[in-house]
């Protein structure tokens, strides 16, 4: 009997003692090492390396702390939900790897990346981590380097990420003509517009401009842009249609004409707000004509500035082309239709 009780009593002792969490220099990890549990908020130091051997960093496990760098091990494999969110003094993150990332994991946190010598997954491209074949949008870090709050994913690319840009700072997004599909969550953006989307418990963020050069609507997965119906999007002119007619790109708050001149298509918008046209840009336009769809010249505007708007009835045509003169002779067509 007392040989039963010792047995069952040394059983539960161990299983006891497995189940309480380590600490390994102030750090909060799991019996087994492989979860960081907690990174503690009053932990003095500059950089962190995160051991070797360490399979997850959980949820929140850097939130609010004051470390300045952190290194990953090769050994990672997940980075749980809101893992450093509100880390306002972490600039710097090396990765050896790239792992399966969760919710938010940057938000708020205005950090950029590295990546270690020995690291045989990814390279970084400006800034942003891709696959080694530079073929996968890995992840975007929380700030983007362009006053414009833009960013032109480059040609090449043939996917984006599950969350690639998730909590990124961004407003709008250039897609190249080599991109093939797009993974859930991608464009759940920081900046841009609020909306509380039907089946979210949160206020989710998307961008407010995107556009995409590819002849071929790219296949979405999931749900990538959270709120399509609040999105301008601009496609080359002979893709109209089939963007209008292909699910999900069709949802978009509007599709329009981009410009045939590739140079422009950073510079110049041309977009509806009700009866009136807008053209913006950052070149000097002098003049703007628009035709019908059969090339018949309606309307011919001096215009010897940078933006310029006019009312048209939209109700008499389905399609309509307008020319833009910009001061260089350089010219772009838009194609604009209901």
């Amino acid at each position: 009997m007392n040989k039963i009780l010792l047995f069952f009593i040394f059983i539960f002792w161990g299983t006891l003692l497995y189940a309480q969490d380590v600490v390994f220099d102030g750090v909060i990890f799991s019996a087994d090492g492989k979860t960081l549990i907690k990174y503690p908020r009053d932990k003095v130091g500059e950089e962190y390396i995160v051991p070797e051997g360490t399979e997850i960093i959980g949820e929140n496990a850097f939130e609010f702390t004051n470390v300045i760098r952190v290194t990953l091990p090769s050994t990672l494999k997940e980075i749980r939900d809101f893992a450093f969110k509100d880390c306002r003094f972490l600039e710097w993150v090396v990765w050896k790897n790239f792992p399966k990332i969760g919710n938010s994991i940057f938000w708020n946190t205005h950090t950029q990346f590295e990546i270690s010598d020995d690291n045989k997954e990814s390279v970084l491209v400006d800034g942003v981590l891709f696959s080694k074949d530079r073929r996968c949008l890995l992840l975007h870090p929380p700030v983007v380097n362009s006053t414009c709050n833009n960013y032109i994913v480059p040609e090449g690319t043939e996917i984006i990420s599950e969350r690639a840009f998730d909590g990124t700072e961004i407003s709008e997004v250039i897609l190249p003509s080599s991109l093939q599909s797009i993974e859930n969550l991608a464009f759940r953006v920081r900046r841009g517009v609020s909306v509380r989307a039907p089946n979210y418990d949160n206020y989710f963020l998307y961008l407010k401009n995107l556009v995409c050069k590819s002849p071929i609507p790219p296949s979405l997965i999931g749900n990538p842009f959270i709120y399509p119906e609040g999105i301008e999007l601009r496609v080359p002119y002979e893709y109209i249609e089939t963007y209008q007619n292909s699910p999900v790109w069709k949802d978009f708050k509007g599709v329009y004409g981009l410009s045939i001149n590739n140079q422009s298509v950073k510079s110049t918008k041309v977009w509806l707000d009700g009866q009136t046209m807008n053209v913006q840009s950052d070149q000097f336009i002098v003049k703007i004509q628009l035709y019908n769809s059969i090339g018949i010249l309606l309307h011919d505007y001096t215009v010897d500035n940078l933006f310029y708007c006019f009312d048209i009835d939209q109700t008499s045509y389905d399609l309509l082309l307008i020319k833009i003169n910009y001061a260089d002779t350089s010219e772009d067509v838009f194609k604009i239709s209901k």
